[in-house]
């Protein structure tokens, strides 16, 4: 449909004692958008029921558990439902703290493993060095420095020995020398890196490094089983988890609602939105669930009210609620534009790429990635679509990779775009140009009309006829005003020359001091869509590029360059579908967004959200 789904605001009045039961049945309905009352001096917002507190506290710990174990799945199973709060309170709780038990077991084997890591980095020094751990002690007289350093230039005249190996950036070393004569040696030393201290130094270098590796060993152990017992956690228990905070969340959002709701002293007051065709249905079942104890009621739209908008789209049109989805939702009293974006979008987009092969690849492409990814099932499907054109364009065109004849053979068309040319004021223009800049016309001046429309609806007709009619008549005043110029029609030029300046006039009034200056812009958009032709062009030349000086050649000279001439040609056409697929959907969307929703469209539509979405809570 081009209007949103039509609207009813009610309101549902019942005694507090009884509220629980109508939020139970709405929440089931899930067709009330509920308006949040704002606290006034004669009504007071409702208050949370008694469980709201424990539920809240259980779907915290619930999260924080999901949280720790890292669990982001989505299947959950209604048998695993827990409702007993306090055992699943423990459940969790428990849980909880073996989770954490756990993850500090890894950290408390990850930290000794890197301490032992370096103890032994130590005794490898020491090994390469081929010193023993028993020189590791302090001595009267003799000290010693074992470590690494950028350079080691110790003067022959202070007495020292030394063990040294070049390694990778540093050199490795051990110096002993007499202690008086320490501050000298360490001023020879550049970049030091000292080994301070050594705690396995009792047995020799081998020995202590077996006894540092069997140690990693066993903690590599220990983290493992620890990892493996919070795999098991999360594979036995991630559908529990995500089902219950599910149930959970569902439950506080019930026990939550009052805080949208009016209150009195003994009564709560819901007012909302709900489709109009279901207002019956929705009063019917709401007196059931309370044997008539409730106020339902239809009441009249304040002038501030915001209007929940709910799309009423058919299955075919829905995918195009994506490019509404990327821009802004109508207003409820706006048309919805999927219809246009239904027809016109898949029509630009064939109109640029145009090639039989190229449409029939992508369609295969896009049904191939719809399997692989459903959450981009609806701009999958609307691109589908698009290729669909591709296809039939490609016929009209006669292309099919790039090619409009093969040999002596010419595909046949309707219109080439290489060729085609028409004569616009005694100069060749390229067809496919002068047919983006009419299609332009019309796409633009539909704007125009459906902006008059909703201008209508929103202000009445005499807003609609200066904001919007005016454009269409300075047209008609420039046309008739051309037309008398060359002596088409017998009219004297003044009369549409009249017509021009009555619509500046009427578009001052409609738009202010905007509307005129701006009278420029609707040329320019319309200009704007002979990129319909000319990014087409560019498609079409590129591929001539790839067939006529690469693929062709190749094939003529025969042998290793037929391989050749396949591969280079599968290459070129792949980036020009690449390039096909980005360019034509970049500029449709953008016809539709600047030159043709700016005529008609204002947008801020806020969307409708009915109690008891599941996928609202979920974001």
């Amino acid at each position: 449909m081009i209007t949103p789904e039509p609207m009813s605001k009610i309101v549902v009045m019942t005694t507090k004692q009884l509220m629980p039961k109508v939020i139970d049945k709405l929440y089931n309905l899930n067709v009330l958008h509920i308006s949040e009352h704002s606290k006034t001096e004669e009504l007071d917002i409702g208050s949370p029921q008694e469980e709201s507190e424990k539920v809240a506290s259980l779907i915290v710990k619930i999260r924080a558990v999901k949280n720790l174990l890292k669990i982001n799945g989505i299947k959950t199973d209604e048998t695993k439902v827990m409702k007993n709060y306090n055992k699943i309170s423990k459940l969790v709780d428990d849980l909880n703290q073996h989770v954490i038990e756990k993850n500090v077991e890894i950290k408390d084997s990850n930290d000794q493993i890197s301490k032992l890591i370096i103890e032994k980095e130590k005794l490898q020094i020491l090994q390469s060095l081929k010193l023993p751990t028993s020189i590791i002690k302090d001595f009267k007289k003799i000290g010693y420095i074992i470590g690494k350093a950028k350079s080691v230039n110790i003067p022959s005249s202070l007495p020292h020995e030394i063990s040294i190996k070049e390694g990778k950036g540093k050199t490795i070393f051990g110096v002993f020398f007499k202690k008086e004569d320490e501050n000298k040696i360490r001023s020879s030393i550049t970049d030091l890196e000292e080994i301070k201290s050594f705690e396995y130094c009792k047995s020799n270098v081998e020995t202590e490094i077996n006894k540092i590796d069997r140690g990693i060993r066993k903690l590599e152990k220990d983290k493992n089983r620890a990892v493996k017992d919070i795999e098991d956690i999360k594979k036995n228990w991630d559908i529990f988890l995500k089902t219950n905070e599910e149930e959970l969340s569902q439950r506080i959002e019930r026990l939550e609602a009052p805080l949208k709701f009016a209150s009195t002293k003994n009564s709560l007051i819901a007012t909302g939105f709900v489709p109009t065709s279901r207002f019956d249905y929705v009063e019917k079942e709401l007196s059931r669930q309370v044997k008539g104890k409730l106020y339902v009621e239809k009441v009249r739209v304040k002038k501030e009210d915001k209007i929940p908008v709910k799309l009423r789209n058919s299955k075919l049109m829905k995918p195009f609620e994506f490019f509404l989805d990327l821009y802004s939702l109508p207003s409820y009293k706006e048309l919805d534009p999927t219809f246009m974006l239904f027809i016109t979008f898949p029509l630009f987009f064939g109109i640029m790429l145009g090639d039989v092969v190229y449409g029939i690849l992508l369609l295969i492409l896009f049904t191939y990635l719809k399997k692989k990814l459903p959450s981009a099932k609806g701009l999958l499907n609307s691109m589908s679509q698009a290729a669909i054109f591709t296809i039939i364009f490609g016929l009209i065109y006669g292309e099919y990779l790039g090619f409009e004849e093969i040999g002596h053979f010419h595909f046949p068309h309707l219109l080439s775009r290489v060729t085609g040319n028409i004569s616009l004021g005694g100069n060749e223009v390229p067809a496919v140009l002068a047919l983006g800049v009419f299609i332009g016309f019309l796409h633009v001046n539909l704007g125009y009309i459906l902006g008059f429309i909703n201008e209508y609806k929103s202000h009445g007709l005499k807003k609609a006829i200066y904001a919007k009619l005016s454009w269409l008549t300075f047209q008609g005043g420039i046309a008739l005003l051309i037309l008398s110029l060359m002596d088409v029609v017998s009219f004297h030029w003044g009369i549409g020359a009249a017509v021009m300046a009555a619509s500046v006039v009427m578009l001052y009034k409609g738009e202010g001091v905007q509307g005129p200056i701006e009278l420029p812009t609707m040329f320019s958009n319309m200009l704007s869509y002979s990129r319909l032709g000319a990014v087409g062009l560019a498609s079409v030349y590129l591929a001539l590029v790839v067939n006529e000086h690469f693929v062709m050649p190749m094939l003529h000279k025969g042998g290793i360059f037929i391989v050749l001439g396949i591969l280079v040609g599968i290459i070129g056409h792949a980036i020009n579908i690449a390039l096909g697929i980005i360019g034509p959907f970049l500029h449709s969307v953008r016809l539709h967004y600047v030159e043709f929703f700016s005529k008609f469209f204002h947008g801020s539509g806020l969307q409708y959200a009915p109690f008891g979405d599941k996928k609202i809570q979920e974001g």
